[in-house]
């Protein structure tokens, strides 16, 4: 689990990847944009994390489980209040069932596109992309 950037005032994204360099990448760029992050690469850490996040990044396919079934509980809980998934996942029915959850951005997608999703769940205003 990894804590980076933000400051007073900066709003609380929760990553969820396995993938330790996409996870961190993902989290440098949301602390570019003034975001504080927290990194976490399985849904065991997830679970685990305390606190409220204005939006959660899952990938769909998680090593320990499945990022649709963790969002949604943690969207339960409290403890996001959105949901994007950014996912490399080819199964129809998994990204079915995360469009029904939250929004859904490939990872073949510039990180523009992520960041862009992310901004208007936190901010309730429409993104253009840059």
């Amino acid at each position: 689990m990894v804590d980076i950037g933000g400051g007073m005032g900066a709003q609380h994204i929760l990553v969820v990847e396995d993938d330790q360099v996409i996870a961190r990448l993902i989290g440098r760029g949301f602390v570019r944009l003034g975001y504080e992050v927290r990194v976490v690469t399985s849904c065991a850490e997830a679970r685990a994390v305390a606190g409220e996040f204005r939006c959660g990044v899952f990938d769909i396919e998680l090593s320990d489980g499945d990022g649709v079934e963790l969002a949604l509980a943690l969207l339960a809980k409290g403890s996001i209040r959105a949901v994007v998934f950014y996912t490399g996942s080819l199964d129809s029915d998994a990204r079915r069932r995360a469009v029904e959850v939250g929004r859904v951005v490939d990872k073949l997608s510039p990180f523009n596109d992520l960041g862009c999703q992310v901004i208007e769940l936190v901010s309730g205003k429409p993104m253009g992309k840059a």
